[in-house]
């Protein structure tokens, strides 16, 4: 029994030694009123720091405050911003800097770009053709001797005729060109390399291009820079372009020297230029980007320098690029801008803050969750999923701001459910609204972020208390997602200006608040195992499955124990609804039950539910040898359990179901033994059970239905007030002998377990109409199956 409660002023009163400090642990009890506020004892420093797990606590204490300050540190400050929304507030310069003008910039860049010129590339093909026709010109004529014989499309292209003929016949030197010829030659090609002969298309499109210039290349060398009106066109018809061209070519040729040798000899190479069909350049689409880039990136950076107050954007406004860059450069600059001293203050009054954060939710789980306090394994999982879920906030809210409703709050939602899930709605109140002031610390969230997020920590806690299926985490999960989903929308029609596309946004931003609440709820249906293991923990949709009749330990127990079943799905109904009747965790308990007695399989025949009449086995035995069998079924079933992998808290209900009871029947027939005998008195502890003594109210409530399930059963005529009566004494009786005194039980919830069982025991022996005689037999009979049966 707690030593708060009515039993520990009973046994104060009969003279108990009572200490000051347990005085006042039961004064602070009885203040209380709620079992959740009870406290064993007063917390005392100097019993703080001497217990064993003080050090390993504090250290993760240290961790996670160190951890958690480091993160909020590098995250502050950070911008919450992308180009494309509607701006929620004004931001202005807070520190002078020169910065890049990024408009004059880029427009001066455009202008340069757009006056490179164009590059055109040489059609060595086309010039190398030329030049070797004309070099070889008179040494063909040579070797040709007489004009009728020439090559008919020699002839034709240089228009011969017999002065033409002579004239360059004689510019050869024992049958080859001359030096002089061919050195004409060669000048020939190098001014035909400077000379922008064009297709039609590549024409039109160099006189409508913004560039006055066109770059004249030949291979990666630049020849020439011309006017893009210097350009002629090849495939003109028209007289104008036909007559440029030949004065263009008489001009080449007359350039070259051909004209010193006369007007014959140059006549037939401005005759062949003349005939052209092919251009002599063509548009070199890579190297014009490649050129007018050149020129863009020779252009100077225009700066411009930003004074404080000047506005960078405005509430209401659409967010552009130019803006949003200014925004980071200026965060950028006033962050690096930052005096050491102050940084030093800062950090200091951060680590600070976040400690005393921790502080208090320290002191808040040492009061109330004294064993989590004391459990350096679950503490530090705990510690560590906080950092973890603060992290993975500040990470994702900062890497992808435009969905910050999602990455900020969906961690922290799933802290609330993974803490709901292992321990109780009260905890989660406190760790998961500490988690969500830190991430608002982090990331400068808004009082309103911050309330949405706690708004999804409620209903967290609303709905997820009990989960007994899979769709219940489905069901919760849209619950919470429609709670958040509202929160966010009331925090947009609070603090949002309403311009155009700012429904839009809002909207989205809505639905990624919704999907905080129903992806994390998707994830704990696969981590849940996890979680039960890493917390040591057992959910209610592992108990409901538990529950199932078709488990192999249960169907072993129907098949070779049945009265023992039958034993426990009654104890099961029992005590599920006494744990109802205070508060306490029902379905753990008949779970708890429905495994109790597994030990049983092993000797079922020595356990009077299961014997079927006759003489009893026990009727060979010393009392000795029976206790040793009696006992022997807790043992046994706490073997069981692990080896079946019952989750570890049912493992207590085996354990303890007896406590440290003393097995009567045996030790009465040990002493009437030892009296026939004249032998000494067996010791009383030793036909006691090993214990342990109830530590929790669940088990104490199993303790109590199963001494009075069996009692019950054995009563010839169970009237309402008999049932009662038996139900109070054998309370009592192991509150006398101390059962509860571990397990936190209240005189107020031992009175109401009483009505409870009491209640459920009438509804299972009512009372029947008399039946005619012989009737009575059978129907009495039918009615103790049915009892026996009874789940």
């Amino acid at each position: 029994m707690a030593p708060g409660g009515k039993a520990a002023v009973g046994m104060a009163d009969r003279g108990a030694p009572v200490s000051r400090r347990e005085a006042l642990a039961a004064k602070m009890k009885r203040r209380a009123g709620r079992r959740w506020l009870v406290l064993k004892e007063p917390i005392v420093v100097r019993d703080v720091l001497a217990h064993p797990a003080f050090l390993p606590v504090a250290g993760i204490a240290a961790l996670f405050v160190l951890a958690a300050a480091v993160t909020v540190w590098f995250s502050r400050g950070g911008l919450l911003v992308v180009p494309g929304r509607v701006m929620g507030e004004t931001r202005t310069v807070r520190v002078e800097f020169s910065d890049i003008d990024e408009e004059q910039t880029r427009a001066q860049r455009e202008l340069k770009r757009t006056l490179a010129p164009r590059v055109y590339r040489a059609d060595r093909k086309v010039l190398d053709e030329i030049e070797n026709s004309v070099r070889a010109l008179p040494a063909v004529l040579a070797a040709a001797g007489e004009i009728d014989k020439v090559i008919p499309e020699v002839a034709r292209t240089f228009r011969l005729t017999p002065e033409r003929f002579a004239a360059l016949k004689a510019q050869t030197a024992d049958g080859q060109p001359s030096q002089t010829w061919q050195a004409r030659a060669e000048a020939l090609a190098g001014l035909l390399a400077r000379t922008p002969l064009l297709a039609r298309a590549e024409f039109q499109v160099a006189l409508q291009d913004g560039t006055e210039r066109l770059e004249l290349r030949v291979g990666e060398s630049v020849t020439e820079t011309v006017g893009k009106f210097d350009a002629m066109n090849v495939d003109s018809n028209e007289p104008d372009m036909r007559a440029k061209i030949r004065r263009r070519f008489e001009s080449i040729v007359r350039e070259a020297g051909f004209f010193e040798a006369g007007a014959e000899a140059a006549g037939p190479i401005v005759d062949r230029l003349d005939d052209l069909t092919t251009p002599l350049f063509v548009f070199d689409r890579d190297g014009t980007e490649r050129r007018r880039q050149q020129a863009a990136d020779a252009v100077e950076v225009v700066r411009v320098t930003h004074k404080p107050g000047e506005i960078i954007f405005r509430r209401g406004e659409l967010l552009g690029a130019d803006a949003f860059g200014l925004a980071l450069r200026e965060n950028d600059v006033y962050r690096a801008g930052v005096p050491l001293p102050e940084k030093l203050t800062g950090g200091v009054g951060l680590l600070g803050l976040i400690a005393a954060l921790a502080g208090a939710l320290g002191g808040y789980i040492g009061v109330f969750y004294r064993p989590l306090a004391v459990s350096p394994w679950r503490l530090g999982a705990l510690a560590g999923l906080m950092v973890a879920a603060l992290i993975a906030a500040c990470v994702g809210s900062l890497s992808y701001p435009s969905v910050a409703w999602f990455t900020s709050v969906a961690p922290v939602v799933a802290l609330a459910m993974v803490c709901v899930i292992a321990y109780d709605r009260r905890l989660v109140l406190a760790v998961a609204g500490s988690q969500a002031v830190l991430t608002g610390l982090a990331l400068d969230l808004q009082i309103s972020h911050v309330i949405v997020a706690m708004v999804g920590v409620a209903a967290v806690a609303w709905q997820f208390n009990d989960l007994r299926h899979r769709s219940d985490v489905v069901r919760s999960g849209l619950i919470v997602a429609a709670a958040l989903g509202l929160a966010m929308l009331a925090v947009a029609l609070l603090e949002r200006p309403f311009v155009p596309g700012a429904w839009g946004e809002t909207l989205r931003d809505a639905a990624w608040a919704m999907a905080a609440g129903m992806l994390p709820a998707v994830m704990i249906l696969a981590l849940l195992p996890s979680i039960e293991k890493v917390f040591d923990i057992t959910t209610g949709m592992t108990l409901s499955e538990l529950r199932d009749p078709k488990h192999p330990l249960l169907r072993q127990l129907q098949e070779r124990a049945p009265g023992t079943y039958n034993h426990a799905q009654t104890v099961a109904v029992l005590a599920e609804s006494a744990a109802e009747a205070i508060g306490a965790d029902g379905l753990h308990v008949y779970v708890g039950a429905l495994y109790h007695d597994i030990g049983k399989m092993n000797k079922p025949e020595y356990f009077v539910e299961n014997q079927q009449g006759g003489v009893s086995r026990h009727s060979r035995l010393s009392p000795a040898m029976s206790l040793l069998v009696i006992v022997g079924h807790v043992k046994d079933g706490v073997e069981l359990a692990r080896e079946y992998r019952l989750p570890r808290s049912l493992h207590h209900y085996i354990e303890s179901h007896h406590g440290t009871t003393l097995v009567e029947y045996f030790y009465d027939a040990a002493r009437r033994q030892a009296e026939d005998d004249d032998r000494e008195s067996p010791n009383e502890l030793e036909y006691r059970y090993p214990g342990p003594r109830p530590r929790t109210r669940e088990a104490a409530i199993l303790m109590i239905c199963d001494a009075v399930e069996s009692a019950t059963r054995a009563m010839t005529e169970p009237t309402p007030s008999r049932i009662a009566t038996l139900v109070h004494s054998l309370a009592s009786k192991r509150l006398a002998d101390g059962q509860f005194d571990d397990c936190g039980l209240t005189m107020r919830d031992l009175s109401r377990i009483e009505e409870a069982i009491v209640k459920s025991l009438c509804s299972l022996y009512h009372s029947r109409i008399a039946y005619p005689s012989g009737e009575d037999e059978i129907v009495g009979d039918a009615r103790r199956q049915a009892i026996e049966r009874t789940a």
